[in-house]
């Protein structure tokens, strides 16, 4: 049965398609959708839950204490009334955005002066919540940037506010999601913790989550493709990227990373990962190898890609020039890969867990493709043969000899068709059903390690 997010109590529907001379209102009312739809998500949980988790939220979030007993909320509300505001202890402006759209820029700073002017301006707050000391005027962003004017417009509202905070959509799912983890088993466990779980979940369909693993319903996308699965994976995909890259060492030889189209016919979403060594280029458009970071309906996995012809004839003949080195560099760097995967406490935690089959352990590969152009953008990988990078592999070096002598099979260097193109993965495999897949931070922590250690071995075809 395929995966349908409206489950999701929080879900919404986006409405009928309209015409595509609409294509800007759409997008644009489709933001203020989400954007409203989601802040009224958090403050229906924050409302209908334990009358302690709206107070939790806000001693954790903004360092103040909340009277639970007269706490109210409203959404879409242009005020709840001058006098009442003005009589407030504290005003609190609260901004909410995603963490990557955020900028010091888009925020009013203390020495900026608001406008005397502002009082014929419209301007409604997304949501409020007050008692009887507080007040806190709630913005929030979901796929656009801080507004500056309607900033200011909002402080006007608040009488000067007496504090200005900005909190992360990623750090409020943290926060619901810890608070999950750490509740105390009961019957009455599910009650309690339904809306937060569903809110939790929700914040992780519209990716205002930081990136939270690959689960089932993503594999299942293949074979129930949907456009609004489409646009949910492909963001995922873009926060998975950035979450990576984000580490100093990885960064530093990671230029830059494109997506690849996603259509009915797909069978993988992807991204390439560029090199900034030039080195790595043939030319100012064409790369003599890059990383790609790919999901299929069966796994995820980390390749080094030879991508075309003048790839591989290139690859051919560095490694006629450096056999040995490259022979003991690349055993150097799999035996540590394999080491890792296989060591005495994971092997040990694979055999308690009985769920557990050799088949879930990633593993290593090296596969040889043609690549069949249909049109500009669109080709189509067919692989032709492939070997397993282990221990036994490794040692009687029958990896070399398998790729030295399929590339020459398969990727001749005369009598080819001009339509075929030339491809070679080296890659990490980790098959779905890999615990590790749904442990969002050891994930990202491996193939950060996995792109550093691949990228031992790709330094010696170009030094």
């Amino acid at each position: 049965m395929p995966f349908d997010p409206h489950h999701n109590v929080f879900y919404f529907y986006r409405g009928p398609k309209l015409k595509k001379n609409f294509k800007d209102n759409i997008n644009k009312n489709t933001v203020i959708q989400l954007e409203n739809n989601t802040t009224k998500a958090l403050i229906n949980t924050l409302y209908y839950s334990d009358t302690n988790v709206c107070k939790d939220f806000i001693s954790h979030f903004l360092n103040m204490n909340m009277d639970e007993s007269s706490i109210r909320f409203a959404l879409q509300k242009q005020t709840i009334g001058d006098q009442k505001i003005r009589r407030k202890t504290n005003r609190i402006l609260l901004g909410i955005c995603p963490q990557l759209l955020f900028s010091e820029e888009d925020v009013i700073k203390p020495e900026e002066k608001i406008p005397n002017d502002l009082d014929d301006l419209y301007s409604i707050p997304d949501a409020w919540i007050w008692d009887n000391k507080s007040v806190i005027l709630i913005e929030s962003k979901t796929r656009m940037k801080f507004d500056k004017d309607q900033l200011k417009r909002h402080e006007h509202i608040l009488s000067s506010p007496t504090d200005k905070i900005i909190i992360f959509w990623e750090d409020i799912h943290s926060y619901f999601k810890k608070k999950l983890e750490n509740e105390v088993n009961s019957q009455d466990k599910y009650k309690k913790s339904f809306l937060i779980n569903q809110f939790v979940k929700y914040l992780e369909l519209i990716n205002l989550s930081k990136f939270s693993g690959w689960k089932k319903e993503d594999f299942e996308f293949f074979f129930y493709y949907d456009e609004e699965e489409k646009r949910r994976l492909k963001n995922k995909m873009e926060k998975f990227v950035s979450e990576v890259l984000d580490r100093e060492d990885i960064s530093a030889f990671i230029e830059s990373y494109k997506h690849g189209r996603i259509s009915k016919d797909s069978y993988n979403i992807w991204c390439e990962l560029d090199m900034k060594d030039k080195r790595f280029k043939l030319s100012e458009k064409e790369y003599f190898l890059n990383y790609t970071l790919e999901l299929t309906s069966s796994h995820f996995q980390v390749s080094v890609v030879f991508p075309l012809f003048p790839s591989i004839i290139k690859l051919k003949k560095i490694l006629s020039e450096k056999e040995m080195l490259i022979i003991n560099q690349f055993e150097e760097v799999f035996r540590e890969e394999i080491t890792q995967n296989y060591d005495h406490g994971k092997l040990m935690d694979f055999i308690k867990d009985k769920s557990y089959t050799a088949n879930t352990i990633p593993n290593y590969k090296i596969r040889i493709f043609d690549q069949y152009f249909i049109n500009i953008g669109n080709r189509h990988w067919i692989p032709k043969a492939e070997i397993t990078i282990d221990t036994q592999t490794l040692n009687n070096q029958e990896w070399f000899g398998f790729l030295k002598k399929f590339i020459s099979l398969y990727h001749p260097d005369s009598d080819r068709d001009s339509h075929w193109g030339a491809g070679l993965h080296i890659l990490k495999e980790y098959p779905r059903g890999s615990k590790i897949l749904e442990k969002p931070e050891d994930l990202i922590k491996d193939v950060q390690r996995t792109l550093l250690n691949f990228y031992k071995f790709v330094q010696t075809f170009v030094n």
